[in-house]
């Protein structure tokens, strides 16, 4: 049962966000993109895609008047980026993990110019 609800979701997620104009569509996809990155490297920094839904999500979307208690919709606007992040290759395509692939990023800050370099790679 469980997993039917969330096929029905992921069906939902995706029907509703190829909804959205190309332009916004493609930025989503880049955001997100960028997003799986980072929590590719949780173990490092300490952002899985819970914790990054909780710093990005209430610049990424918000409702124009109250509509809920304080604090509902921006809970339900973080589930939505830690779906998309975590689902990121059923609901915005299988290439999204890879589009920023061939960046490298530094894996500490530390490391200050220490040349040690880790890449999002999938």
């Amino acid at each position: 049962m469980a997993q039917e609800e969330e096929e029905q979701r992921m069906q939902a997620i995706h029907r509703l966000v190829h909804l959205l104009p190309s332009d916004n569509l493609l930025l989503l996809r880049h955001v997100v993109a960028v997003l799986h990155c980072i929590q590719d490297n949780a173990s490092d920094n300490q952002m899985n895609a819970f914790n990054l839904s909780v710093c990005i999500a209430p610049s990424m979307l918000w409702t124009p008047a109250p509509c809920s208690p304080e604090g509902e919709a921006t809970k339900k606007v973080c589930e939505l980026v830690r779906f998309l992040i975590e689902n990121c290759r059923k609901v915005l395509g299988d290439d999204v993990p890879s589009l920023f692939s061939g960046f490298p990023q530094k894996s500490n800050s530390s490391d200050h110019g220490s040349g040690k370099q880790s890449q999002c790679i999938h």
